[in-house]
């Protein structure tokens, strides 16, 4: 079945361009395969919903493959993201105009709750590939974070037309850059709270 899922999806990201986004292009897909419009169904139950997490699955999986085979692992910690973002808007740029199609769609409310969970494991995944390991209110922070980064970086890629993206470029090493300075500060914050919370504990023992 995920080879039949993948010869659909393939289709449906040549046909996205002009068909847009939708269950109707998912079922041409199909057909023109030489399928019955309604197998796709089959393979994607929740239709073009379901057709677009399973490509986002995909990207992640191409994503950390590319990345593992960089010298990325001896990289800074803002490095190896942008790194992993860079690596994944090469992906994209593979079917840019299906990648406009498919954010037209998930702006629709009705498929916002799906589009926002499949960037918070995309965000997950590149945490992991960087290297953290947090599990305390860190873990969503970071994560928060980095989805921001990537969906205004995406944003401003699908207007790019720079050479080679260079501007999209800057512009993601500008927000990595904001990004790891609120890390920063959050973590000194933390700190600083907890040193004041130790002494205030330690002077009050002394009292009893």
């Amino acid at each position: 079945m995920s080879e039949i899922k993948d010869r659909i999806l393939s289709k449906m990201l040549a046909l996205a361009p002009t068909e847009g986004w939708n269950n109707h292009t998912l079922e041409m897909a199909a057909q023109q395969l030489g399928m019955d419009p309604k197998f796709a169904f089959v393979g994607f139950p929740e239709g073009a919903t379901e057709a677009m997490v399973y490509y986002m699955r995909q990207l992640d999986t191409n994503m950390i493959q590319a990345f593992n085979k960089t010298n990325a692992a001896d990289k800074r910690v803002r490095q190896k993201a942008i790194e992993l973002i860079s690596i994944r808007l090469d992906l994209l740029n593979k079917h840019k105009d299906a990648v406009k199609a498919i954010l037209q769609f998930t702006i629709v409310p009705s498929h916002s709750i799906t589009s926002a969970e499949s960037l918070a494991t995309t965000c997950d995944v590149m945490w992991k590939a960087i290297g953290d390991t947090s599990t305390d209110f860190n873990y969503y922070t970071k994560r928060f974070l980095l989805g921001t980064v990537y969906s205004s970086t995406l944003m401003y890629w699908i207007k790019d037309e720079s050479p080679e993206y260079a501007e999209t470029r800057r512009f993601l090493e500008n927000r990595i850059e904001e990004l790891f300075s609120v890390v920063r500060k959050k973590k000194s914050l933390i700190e600083g709270t907890s040193s004041f919370i130790n002494k205030a504990f330690e002077k009050f023992n002394k009292r009893k």
